[in-house]
């Protein structure tokens, strides 16, 4: 597991009990963290597949600490509780199983807020944990969805170099905004119409194909002729790049596919 840093000394751990369940904070450089299987299985989600999440998105913070249990001491994968929040909020409700929603939604609601109070308290109350959730955590928390949002985004972004600061402007906006339940950022406006290899096609009496050939073999996808956007494939449901032309790149597609007629 690349950057992810491994503690061999054993490290005492408080139980914390969470709705029928056992989690765990213990202390490393002077910082609660969490060992994060605990929480995961508490939510009826698969660790397996959270363990390789939380291993690619949070590598940086990720530690594994040798935890002492009653089975012997084990080494655990940690987080850092200031990072709870945004593992607990990429986890989509609407996407997991009908019988774990409400289980999910109630860590996502509570569970970083009980570990804290326990850490700076040694105990969490009902009525503390619950004024809690209703005055400060849920705007903390969509702005914590929204900052992980916006750096997966500019992950994936990375690796579309082609694509057009508009689409990536407007794929970023969407992902923040999705996150944060509210319009943070403002859609950038698209004044200059844009059109489809099939646009073209219809408009030359040639196929798409044949657009995009004309197009590689003149070396017009560039911005003086267009611009790349996400698209929806057509072979699958993802988004890919995809080339689409301005008036000038209609102009010279229609031109070559007359010459060559």
């Amino acid at each position: 597991m690349n950057n992810i840093t491994s503690s061999s000394n054993a490290c005492p751990a408080v139980t914390v009990p969470f709705h029928g369940a056992s989690l765990f904070l213990t202390k490393y450089n002077d910082e609660p963290y969490v060992p994060m299987k605990p929480v995961v299985e508490g939510m009826g989600l698969d660790w397996k597949s959270q363990h390789a999440k939380i291993s690619q998105r949070f590598s940086k913070g990720m530690v594994e600490i040798t935890i002492p249990t009653k089975g012997g001491d084990q080494l655990m994968s940690c987080l850092p509780l200031r990072k709870l929040p945004a593992w607990l909020y990429s986890i989509q409700p609407n996407k997991v199983k009908a019988e774990i929603r409400d289980k999910v939604l109630q860590y996502q609601e509570e569970c970083d807020e009980v570990l804290w109070q326990y850490w700076t308290k040694g105990e969490a109350k009902k009525p503390a944990v619950r004024a809690a959730v209703k005055s400060y955590l849920p705007e903390y928390r969509k702005a914590r969805a929204a900052k992980m949002a916006a750096e997966t985004m500019a992950l994936a972004l990375s690796f579309m170099p082609n694509l057009s600061d508009i689409s990536k402007q407007t794929a970023m906006a969407k992902a923040v905004n999705d996150a944060a339940g509210v319009e943070l950022l403002p859609l950038p406006a698209i004044e200059e119409h844009y059109y489809t290899a099939g646009e073209i096609g219809e408009l030359a009496g040639i196929s798409a194909q044949k657009v995009g050939r004309l197009a590689n073999a003149n070396n017009l996808k560039t911005e003086e002729f267009g611009k790349y956007f996400m698209d929806k494939s057509a072979y699958s449901s993802k988004q890919v790049e995809a080339f689409r032309y301005n008036q000038k790149g209609v102009e010279a597609i229609t031109m070559l596919a007359r010459a060559a007629a």
